[in-house]
């Protein structure tokens, strides 16, 4: 079951990073019941990712 998730977050991260643009932003908060103190940074997209 966990495998099966992993893929799918894996499978929707691509398509969501393959529809940014060079002018498009990217932030990722992980949280289980909560939001988590520690954030990724806002991250400008390029053409490299």
């Amino acid at each position: 079951m966990i495998e099966e998730k992993l893929q799918m977050l894996k499978h929707t991260m691509q398509l969501v990073v393959s529809s940014l643009g060079p002018r498009d932003w990217l932030s990722i908060m992980t949280f289980l019941t909560v939001a988590s103190a520690k954030r990724l940074l806002l991250q400008q997209m390029s053409r490299q990712g």
